[in-house]
């Protein structure tokens, strides 16, 4: 086994009778080891940066350094039939770094990558890229790295290159809101000319004592700086944000609100995604979960069922969730985004239902009241309603 999971909880998933042997962090180099080792019956103990099982107890061998990835060979496309990975919107993962070098307290990849970053050339990554293009159409690139804007000088040679080549596309990366601020109108305007049309933010909380709880090393007013910056350059913004903290201030979710608030009205087109706080392992939060009263599963096959879309921690109340959905219900019937326009421009009964919500969804978040939320039941009663009646009449 090798991952994330496996990274984190080693020892606890070598207890799995169907596991052997784990490959700690970074793996490329790692598991060709482990191969040729298992091929040639030699010694696991000389390959560094595993964990493995032998006569009933759990051995870990030399701590292997993270290896620079322009040494790694590029990714061998033809091995796969790419035809099973297209989409209509020709749109393609691309990864062209490991780690972060961040401390932030929630985070797993601190513990995974040591807080080092190794990435690829600008060349190699525009290769990739243009390789991608021309050998299977794509035009969509989606920048998958953990933190794809860490050396903002290597991010403008990319662009550069993606223009020199002329390769037509539209991209989109992960940033932090203190590296936007620091790029002038010329650079953002430079990464809009070479596809740049969409950029994901962890931007987690409108408060900045819960910023700095999470060790984001940000200001919120950077927040609001890089969304004016994004509407500024026509770029849309992915914003993710983190509720349901342990031990969160009171205040908090309100100035949450405010902040998501302000981006919808900067631009509707911006996407909100806003999670539950989920504990994981190899980071400061997990003992800080398990000390307010979480119970971490126990077994690899309790891991099985955990993921973020689950709230597992006792500490948020049906009112805190209901609270939050409410308000994720009303900003997004009050700042539509295209999918909920293209939904109801054809149908006149689902467009006047939608302006009537609209005034008030717009009227609670004014209000910023978002307790018994009468009229959401009411529109799910009269959809039931409709659903029996043409599954009697068709």
């Amino acid at each position: 086994w090798g991952g994330w999971h496996a990274s984190l909880s080693p020892e606890q998933t070598l207890r799995n009778e169907y596991v052997d042997v784990v490959v700690d962090g970074q793996g490329e180099a790692t598991f060709l080891d482990l191969v040729e080792t298992l091929d040639h019956k030699t010694d696991l103990q000389n390959v560094a940066g595993l964990y493995y099982k032998k006569n009933g107890h759990v051995l870990k061998t030399a701590f292997r350094e993270i290896e620079d990835i322009n040494h790694f060979h590029p990714l061998p496309y033809q091995l796969i039939d790419m035809n099973k990975y297209q989409n209509s919107a020709k749109t393609i993962s691309v990864h062209t770094s490991h780690g972060c070098p961040h401390r932030c307290s929630f985070c797993a990849t601190k513990t995974v990558f040591r807080r080092r970053w190794t990435a690829l050339t600008p060349e190699k990554v525009v290769d990739e890229v243009e390789f991608l293009v021309k050998t299977y159409g794509f035009t969509d690139i989606r920048f998958e790295d953990d933190n794809f804007f860490v050396d903002i000088h290597r991010v403008r040679k990319i662009a550069d290159e993606i223009i020199r080549r002329n390769l037509n596309i539209t991209w989109f990366g992960l940033t932090r809101a203190e590296y936007m601020k620091r790029m002038d109108d010329e650079y953002f305007a430079l990464m809009k000319k070479s596809g740049c049309n969409k950029l994901l933010i962890g931007t987690e909380s409108g408060s900045q004592e819960v910023l700095d709880y999470l060790q984001k090393d940000t200001d919120v007013e950077d927040n609001y700086t890089f969304i004016k910056r994004c509407k500024k350059h026509d770029i849309v913004g992915w914003h993710s944000f983190m509720v349901g903290l342990p031990n969160e201030p009171s205040d908090s979710l309100e100035k949450t609100f405010k902040l998501i608030k302000f981006v919808k009205e900067t631009d509707a087109r911006n996407e909100i995604l806003v999670f539950f706080y989920t504990p994981y392992p190899g980071n400061e939060l997990w003992s800080e979960a398990i000390k307010y009263g979480f119970k971490p599963p126990q077994s690899l096959e309790e891991w099985a069922g955990y993921n973020i879309t689950a709230v597992t921690t006792p500490w948020v109340t049906d009112e805190y969730k209901e609270k939050v959905k409410t308000f994720l219900y009303h900003i997004n019937l009050a700042y539509p985004d295209r999918r909920t326009k293209e939904r109801i421009k054809n149908d006149a009964l689902k467009r006047t239902g939608y302006q009537f919500m609209k005034i008030i969804s717009r009227l609670r978040l004014n209000l910023n009241y978002y307790s018994a939320p009468v009229e959401i039941q009411l529109k799910d009663l009269v959809l039931n309603y409709g659903k029996k009646f043409q599954s009697v009449y068709t």
